[in-house]
């Protein structure tokens, strides 16, 4: 793979984390508490 590819692709992975992350704080945002435990897995 070419430097640059290399890159791209990697900075692809850390943006879907990333979204994911905020994503899943959002929905734990919505219902606190008890369902806490069941939004992280």
């Amino acid at each position: 793979l070419p430097e640059e590819d290399k890159y791209a692709l990697l900075l692809k992975r850390v943006i879907a984390s990333i979204r994911h992350k905020l994503e899943g704080q959002l929905r734990g945002e919505g219902k606190k508490g008890r369902g806490e435990r069941d939004a992280n897995k």
